[in-house]
């Protein structure tokens, strides 16, 4: 036999050789790729059942327990379907808030504030100089462009009310603009209720006793009707206009 691995012979080769040859073609002895394989592979596939879609599949999980339906608009639920939609946002917004160990965004801004003092308390004498003069220049600026602004802002609202030019500047000269600027935003109506306001508490006189006179070349006219003449009735009354 070990003569006939070294020098096979010609006839015992090819037997050896035929031999395993109609092994490999027979299915099921691991030659080639036997149909049985595949077959088995069908098979398995079909005995296999289909996953399930995942969106159904959490919308029969939730909505139960919401109490609302889910992709539909607010204002298409009932009153308390609705109730349980903004429980159930509520729910989720408590749920991040644990998620953060219970911090309340004031926290959060407070602890940035104490962060940025200990990192001032780090810094030189001369690099905190020079950062407050940075805020300082910042905030100078700031406050002018509002001052500028606010200032025109309220000479195009009084000037609705006092069209003469001279008239108008003594107006303004009573008013300060920036007392109408909060959060950075000019409150328009404010300054208009603060005008009508005047010329409601001042605008007349009591019953029987002579009107005053208005504004023009010193003479008379029936009591102001309009908010413009309450307005320059009331500033006259103030002080700020001479007869």
């Amino acid at each position: 036999m070990f003569v006939d691995l070294l020098y096979p012979h010609p006839f015992t080769s090819t037997k050896l050789f035929n031999r395993a040859r109609r092994r490999t073609d027979q299915p099921g002895t691991g030659g080639g790729a036997p149909q049985g394989d595949n077959d088995g592979d069908q098979g398995g596939q079909q005995q296999n059942p289909p996953a399930d879609p995942p969106n159904d599949g959490q919308q029969q999980q939730d909505s139960p327990d919401r109490g609302f339906p889910a992709n539909t608009p607010i204002k298409d639920m009932t009153a308390e379907q609705q109730a349980a939609y903004w429980k159930f946002h509520d729910r989720r917004k408590s749920d991040t808030l644990s998620a953060y160990e219970g911090i309340t965004p004031e926290q959060a801004k407070q602890w940035k504030k104490d962060a940025d003092e200990a990192r001032r308390n780090q810094l030189q004498p001369s690099e905190r100089a020079l950062e407050d003069a940075r805020s300082e220049a910042a905030a100078t600026a700031s406050q002018a462009a509002a001052t500028e602004w606010a200032g025109q802002l309220t000479e195009a609202i009084v000037g609705q009310f006092v069209q003469e030019e001279a008239q108008r500047s003594a107006v303004l000269a009573g008013i300060n603009p920036m007392t109408f600027v909060k959060d950075g935003k000019f409150d328009k109506d404010a300054l208009v209720g603060h005008l009508t306001g005047l010329a409601t508490a001042f605008g007349g006189a009591p019953a029987g006793e002579p009107q005053p006179r208005q504004w023009g070349q010193g003479g008379s006219r029936p009591p102001a009707t309009s908010g413009r003449d309450e307005g320059l009735a009331e500033a006259k009354r103030r002080g700020y206009i001479k007869d």
